[in-house]
């Protein structure tokens, strides 16, 4: 009987000892688990929503805002424009300061035998209007009469009677596209009245500086490089001398137009400058939700836009249309630090910014919504979002357009965990 049993319960081992070897081997196959099965715990699901302002159940709106700006300092921009192009004007003011040269002291002035001089500015490749090989472009330099800060408007030095009212330096003649600097004759009787102040300080303190003014017959506006603008003397001594007197330390631009804006459409314009803060308006996602992504899209309104030609960007192939940033803006009437590039979808005039939910994760974790600005662009090798360097009109469908395909657009993809 012993005997018996003990056969039994060793064919029941050895029995469960196959059982489990077959599982084990059954198990042990080349279907590999679900990546990131035993991430969270069996009771948990990560579950994915959407969010489409095409879809108004999802309660997507957009509202936006235009802040105006009249002005550029050194601060921003190296560049500053000046020309006439239909309903738009630009005028360009300049302060100097002298520089020491060795090729001549205040005490030879007496003696010096002036022949000319001449206020050099290098061009910066920029035009609107006319973009053909050559533009017409007349000018003339005025003295400045008006001290002007960091906050002057068209209102406060567009009048004439903000300058002297006989020029002191004038140009007339085409600027050729591979033209590099403008040299605009100046009066030699002004040259020395300026030395003549006999100190740097005196001059800073009573020279305020000097006006671009266009004047009728010029068929665009171009840019300028002022922080690298000189004037120079030619005078005679020994031998024929070309020397660096002054050089720009300050420049600021005023634009005006009496263009109207189309009613109900989103501007940005540079130069003016017509600053835009969109405001994208979307539920709040549950606490602890990721969102994962988010695409923004703009439509362009050809009709009504404008631009420029650059013709550094025409050497590398770009175009004023392709490329565009975008900040988060900082207040009412700044743009931020943190930028995003976009670009227009090939053959569309449609912009994609595909990476703006880090955008929306700030605004969902507590930062103050001022709104996001976009900017142009210059593509690889130029300074992003540079708006005070051309006069290029951004006009975009608003949420009011009729055709609800050329609206904004955001899609917004985000994660919860769910028992």
């Amino acid at each position: 009987m012993n005997v018996v049993v003990s056969c039994f319960r060793t064919g029941i081992i050895t029995a469960g000892c196959v059982i489990l070897l077959s599982l084990l081997l059954f198990s042990c196959t080349n279907n590999p688990s679900p990546v990131g099965s035993s991430l969270y715990p069996p009771q948990n699901k990560l579950v994915f929503h959407a969010l489409d302002s095409n879809n108004p159940a999802d309660s997507i709106s957009f509202t936006y805002k235009i802040d105006l700006q009249h002005l550029s300092t050194a601060t921003t921009t190296s560049n500053i424009l000046a020309g006439l192009y239909k309903t738009y004007e630009a005028r360009s003011l300049m302060k100097f300061a002298y520089i020491v040269d060795s090729s001549f002291t205040f005490d030879s002035i007496p003696h010096m035998n002036l022949k000319s001089g001449y206020l050099q500015i290098p061009l910066a490749g920029y035009r609107l209007g006319d973009t053909s090989v050559s533009m017409q472009f007349n000018c003339t330099i005025n003295q400045i009469l008006t001290n002007y800060e960091s906050g002057a408007t068209w209102d406060s030095l567009g009048a004439l009677t903000n300058y002297s009212s006989t020029p002191v330096g004038s140009f007339t003649g085409h600027i050729g596209q591979d033209d590099s600097v403008l040299n605009i004759p100046m009066d030699t009787a002004f040259i020395l009245h300026l030395l003549r102040y006999g100190s740097f300080d005196s001059l800073n303190t009573n020279f305020q500086g000097l006006a671009l003014l266009p004047q009728s017959g010029t068929s665009g506006i171009t840019s300028f490089k002022t922080t690298a603008a000189t004037l120079h003397l030619v005078f005679q001594q020994d031998t024929l001398l070309d020397t660096t007197v002054m050089n720009a330390v300050q420049n600021i631009y005023i634009a005006k137009s009496a263009e109207p804006d189309p009613p109900g459409e989103m501007v940005m314009q540079s130069g003016l400058v017509q600053r835009l803060h969109l405001y994208i308006n979307y539920p709040l996602v549950p606490q602890l939700s990721t969102i994962n992504s988010a695409t923004l899209q703009l439509t362009l309104d050809t009709t009504n836009s404008l631009f420029g030609k650059d013709h550094i960007r025409d050497s590398l192939q770009e175009s004023s249309l392709d490329t565009m940033y975008i900040f988060l803006a900082s207040s009412d009437s700044t743009i931020g630090i943190y930028e995003l590039m976009g670009a227009r979808i090939p053959g569309t005039n449609i912009y994609s910014f595909p990476q703006i939910a880090s955008f929306l994760s700030l605004l969902q974790h507590g930062a103050a919504n001022f709104g996001i600005v976009p900017q142009q662009g210059f593509g690889s090798g130029h300074n992003p979002g540079d708006e005070f360097t051309t006069l290029d009109k951004f006009v975009f469908y608003s949420s009011a357009a009729k055709d609800s395909t050329l609206r904004p657009r955001v899609k917004i993809f985000y994660s919860t965990q769910s028992q």
